[in-house]
């Protein structure tokens, strides 16, 4: 069950920062050129943070602790907005691969936490996780569509 904890808590993690960067690149972004994508960050930034909660609640029910804020190790930085972002077609595209790299990490994360649940006979979780999967994978769809047209 350790596997599956930790495997829960990076994605409980990875949603943490997926939502934060998110947040923090819609407002970068609202410009002429980036307006709907700001928009978009938003809703997005809204599903990852219920993501993150459902995830929160599972780990709770499976008696672990969730750690704090500290334990959170950025790992999609093409998401940090630069200082001097602009919402040019340029930024919001880099914005644009951003979101696709970090959406394919989920889907990898959330495909590897159904194979540990089904593992350890925990359908619960693997449940969670396949809702899960199929939110990120909308995510990386919609995104890849928007890029169709910045590129």
């Amino acid at each position: 069950m350790d596997k599956l904890k930790d495997l829960l808590k990076e994605a409980l993690y990875a949603e943490y920062e997926s939502a934060y960067q998110y947040l923090a690149n819609s407002v970068a972004l609202e410009g002429i050129h980036g307006e709907i994508i700001s928009e978009e960050l938003v809703n997005e930034y809204n599903d990852e943070t219920q993501h993150a909660k459902l995830i929160a609640k599972r780990l709770e029910v499976l008696d672990e602790p969730i750690g704090s804020f500290e334990d959170i190790v950025p790992e999609h930085q093409m998401l940090n907005p630069p200082e001097n972002m602009t919402a040019e077609p340029d930024d919001v595209l880099n914005v644009i691969e951003g979101v696709i790299e970090a959406e394919e990490s989920a889907i990898e994360l959330y495909r590897e936490i159904i194979e540990e649940a089904k593992k350890q006979n925990d359908s619960t979780t693997r449940r969670l996780a396949e809702e899960l999967l199929a939110d990120e994978e909308q995510h990386l769809d919609e995104f890849k569509s928007y890029r169709e047209h910045y590129v």
